[in-house]
């Protein structure tokens, strides 16, 4: 009866064995396809956040327009096309320039210095912190704060410190891009033109492709998200499987057999021996007594 029972549980834990092992199949697939899209979608998001943080200190600053953070994006696509530094980069370099500036042509006179400025100091793929801490210095510049480049070995003539302490924005871009482009002028893209830099080339390009998929992937995300919050479910209810997968290999344990056997055996022993007794007892109560009257 117990191998019985035993069996027939196991054949009732056929359709949940496999209904957990699909269902974990299928958990594993979707959270695989998962990491892929959150991997091809980081670098999108990441551009999509800097671009947003710029807009942002653009209008609060220069009450900019659409069409000029256009303008400026499409100046920081350019510069990464003919240099070495990343957008990413560009966008928290700029973000942080804009917050010293009211006029979109300032900043857009200023980025490439920026990265000159970035590819000198720094090299190829400088991070955006870095780049944001060389903003930061011109932008103090352009406060007419000349000593935070000159420390640096910059050069700044009596009339050009004058301009920048008391120039309008414009004249204040111009004196501090001709007066960086004396120095390290043209680096992003010399470097550009370097075996590194080539390297950088082909990351850049590699990176678009997997931005471009990227922004179709961010639509589908939060599909593919709920799919593996519900696999994620399925597979915790079907754990229960493991418990029930124990309790039938215990029913099925040769020791549990033979425990139960021997008990069974001792008992019909026992049994026996009552039936026994009682017999003699039955016919000793019954059998005349044998001997002398």
């Amino acid at each position: 009866h117990v191998t019985k029972s035993a069996n027939d549980f196991n054949k009732s834990l056929v359709n949940w064995s496999q209904a957990a092992n699909a269902t974990e199949a299928l958990n594993s697939a979707i959270g695989g396809l998962r990491d892929k899209f959150a991997e091809l979608a980081q670098g999108f998001n990441d551009d999509q956040v800097g671009l947003a943080k710029l807009t942002q200190a653009m209008r609060n600053t220069m009450g900019a327009s659409d069409d000029m953070v256009a303008s400026v994006e499409g100046l920081i696509d350019a510069q990464e096309r003919l240099g070495v530094i990343e957008k990413d980069a560009q966008l928290a370099g700029a973000q942080e320039l804009a917050t010293y500036l009211e006029l979109g042509e300032s900043l857009k006179t200023l980025i490439p210095v920026m990265n000159d400025m970035a590819a000198q100091q720094i090299g190829i793929g400088a991070s955006g912190e870095s780049v944001a801490q060389i903003a930061a210095m011109l932008g103090k510049v352009m406060e007419g704060q000349t000593e935070a480049l000159s420390r640096y070995g910059y050069k700044f003539n009596e009339v050009q410190k004058e301009i920048l302490q008391f120039g309008t924005e414009s004249e204040r871009a111009a004196v501090l891009a001709e007066v960086v482009t004396s120095s390290v002028g043209g680096m992003n893209e010399a470097l550009r033109d370097t075996d590194a830099g080539r390297m950088f080339e082909a990351k850049v390009a590699f990176d678009g492709i997997k931005d471009a998929l990227g922004s179709v992937v961010v639509k589908i995300m939060p599909f593919v998200n709920g799919l593996a919050e519900l696999g994620q479910g399925a597979a915790g209810i079907f754990q229960l499987h493991s418990s029930f997968k124990a309790v039938s290999e215990a029913l099925n344990d040769t020791t549990i057999k033979t425990t139960v056997l021997s008990a069974h055996q001792k008992v019909q022993a026992a049994a026996q021996r009552l039936l026994a007794a009682d017999a003699s007892s039955f016919l000793l109560e019954r059998t005349p007594a044998v001997g002398p009257e």
